[in-house]
């Protein structure tokens, strides 16, 4: 007999886009799932489109207000009872092999993972695999979990009960970035193989669920180097990018000590790279348009 998987799904304000995952995986060929939808607090026709859909195996649960993706997921992973948990966010669809071929990898592996992970396409302005350079299936190493080589994403996962168990939920104090420290947190605790074959579609697009402005990105961020740092420390590229991108965003809001300090990070840990010192140069040149023209300032 297939064992059950439970696939959580959490959404917010999708209604045009639910349909279709959720129909991906009622053509899923392990037919043995429960579909587990766990709704922030949508305002547009997500009841309704869920309501629509005859299938005993979704429950669907609406939150009250707006509590992000953390919250939504530790939800669905509360209500799930399978032997393997898959997430599939919203917007996103399941190849009909997907959930079939990861379980039946389980049993073919020694040692047994804690967690399975897949390839996927992401699809935006063009269509391409979300890890490329040719990295072979395989477990990963535990000095590899930052690896820039890696992109991991819920959509690609499947967990064991017992992963989850020991793992526990996702940190809610997180509002982005927190696959990215669940999937640091199961590496350290279990066996992680990776499966180098698409088997999902990703859309790439501004409507995240996880959506934040930048000082509630920069907070995640700042929360995640005080946790990781000295393990981030082992790939000096993915390190080079984070602080790349946090200079960046903290340039938006005119930080310009903090956008500095990250951005000299960026340089220091990957050496000079053109776009770190681009930001920069005009983060310098905006200061000082601002320093030497006060009734310009937030205009330069």
């Amino acid at each position: 007999m297939e064992k059950l998987v439970s696939v959580v799904i959490p959404t917010y304000n999708r209604a045009s886009m639910l349909k279709r995952a959720v129909e991906s995986l009622l053509k899923q060929e392990h037919r043995n799932i429960e579909i587990i939808i766990v709704d922030d607090g949508s305002e547009d026709d997500t009841e309704n489109v869920i309501a629509e859909i005859d299938d005993t195996r979704i429950q669907y649960i609406k939150s009250e207000g707006n509590n992000g993706v953390s919250f939504v997921r530790n939800v669905g992973l509360r209500h799930a009872t399978g032997e393997y948990i898959a997430f599939l966010d919203s917007d996103d669809v399941f190849f009909s092999n997907k959930i079939k071929e990861q379980v039946e990898l389980y049993d073919s592996l020694d040692p047994r993972p804690g967690m399975i992970f897949t390839n996927y396409w992401e699809i935006g302005e063009d269509k391409h695999l979300a890890v490329r350079g040719g990295i072979p299936s395989g477990f990963i190493s535990t000095n590899k979990k930052f690896s820039s080589e890696i992109k991991s994403g819920p959509t690609g996962w499947i967990m064991t009960k017992e992963c989850f168990g020991s793992v526990g939920f996702f940190d809610e104090d997180l509002r982005t970035l927190e696959d990215l420290d669940y999937f640091v947190r199961i590496v350290n605790k279990f066996p992680v193989y990776f499966l180098n074959k698409p088997l999902a579609d990703k859309y790439v697009h501004g409507c995240s669920l996880g959506g934040v402005s930048n000082e509630f990105a920069q907070a995640t961020r700042e929360k995640l180097l005080n946790k990781w740092l000295p393990e981030m420390k082992s790939d000096k590229k993915f390190l080079s990018d984070f602080y790349y991108v946090a200079g960046k965003d903290l340039l938006k809001i005119l930080d310009f000590r903090r956008s500095a300090g990250y951005l000299w990070s960026s340089l220091y840990f990957g050496g000079f790279n053109l776009r770190a010192f681009r930001k920069l140069l005009k983060l310098y040149l905006i200061w000082l348009c601002n320093l030497l023209l006060p009734a310009k300032r937030g205009k330069c």
